[in-house]
C-alpha cells in the first residue's frame, strides 16, 4: 500500500461490519473517522507505516494489513479480509508480508497484533 491507496483502504474499511470494525479499529468507528485516519496514514517510503493490500479485478481492495511503527521499536499490526474472501489463507498471507515490510523497512524486532477474544472461524 502507498499513498496512492487510502481512499482504497478507506472503501474497504467501511465496508465492514459494525463487529469487524470494532475488531479491526479496537472500538467502532464511523465512516467519515476511518476516512480521516486513513488519509493522515503515513504510507509514504520511509514512514511510520507500512502496508500491502489483495485486489481482484472485479471488488477492488478486499483485504489489507498495515504495520506501524511503534516507539519502542516494535511494530503493531492489522489486517481486515472482505466476508466474501475470508477462510482462504489471505489474511496470513498479508499479515507476513506486512510483518517482512516492518522488519525491512524499520527494524522491527517484534510484532503486535490484537484480535477479538471471539473471532472464530464460521
Amino acid at each position: 500500500l502507498g499513498p496512492g491507496h487510502r481512499a482504497q483502504l478507506a472503501a474497504h474499511l467501511t465496508s465492514l461490519s459494525e463487529w469487524d470494525r470494532a475488531a479491526r479499529c479496537s472500538g467502532m468507528r464511523s465512516d467519515a473517522a476511518i476516512a480521516e485516519e486513513c488519509a493522515a496514514l503515513d504510507l509514504a517510503r520511509g514512514g511510520r507505516v507500512v502496508g500491502c493490500g489483495a485486489w481482484t479485478q472485479d471488488d477492488g481492495l478486499i483485504g489489507a494489513a498495515i504495520a506501524v511503527r511503534r516507539q519502542d521499536g516494535g511494530a503493531e499490526l492489522a489486517v481486515t479480509v472482505s466476508p466474501q474472501w475470508r477462510r482462504r489463507g489471505l489474511a496470513t498471507v498479508l499479515v507476513e508480508a506486512s510483518w517482512d515490510m516492518a522488519r525491512r523497512e524499520f527494524g522491527a524486532e517484534r510484532g503486535i497484533l490484537f484480535f477479538q477474544q471471539d473471532n472464530l472461524p464460521i
